[in-house]
């Protein structure tokens, strides 16, 4: 059996580097939600799908480290970095997240994300630089 990071990895690499979306059905068990994505609201396989798609359409090949993890029984918590360039290619982006997901076997079959979506947008130049200092001061967004 592969470890759980291993897994992990390949998960991120050929989903989300690559655009592999037939890996989403081999990893996620059938049933899997991820949570934390957005507040309140869980996806399945199928919307996950998505999602990946959504993302890559914004950059290009973002490519996610795993940079410390901690397995402990069915449970692995990964932080993790993700590196990726604009569409243009001329701005590298960089963001931080963190996963938490059960297994069974080799298969996640609940996940709970956090990643730094503010951050992400903000580089992309869809949100103003320095975007959360001014919401801290009191500004809103028009």
């Amino acid at each position: 059996m592969r470890l759980k990071t291993d897994i992990l990895q390949r998960w991120y690499d050929q989903v989300w580097t690559l655009g592999n979306l037939d890996v989403v059905d081999e990893i996620f068990a059938k049933d899997t939600t991820a949570a934390g994505i957005m507040p309140d609201f869980s996806i399945d396989p199928n919307d996950f799908k998505g999602l990946v798609l959504a993302v890559r359409a914004l950059c290009v090949e973002p490519k996610a480290t795993i940079l410390r993890a901690h397995d402990t029984g069915d449970w692995l918590s990964a932080f993790i970095e993700v590196t990726t360039t604009d569409l243009s290619e001329t701005k590298t982006v960089k963001v931080t997240g963190m996963v938490f997901a059960r297994f069974e076997g080799e298969n996640m079959v609940e996940t709970y994300n956090n990643f730094d979506f503010l951050n992400f947008f903000e580089q992309l130049g869809q949100l103003p630089e320095g975007t959360l200092g001014l919401l801290l001061a009191g500004s809103k967004l028009h």
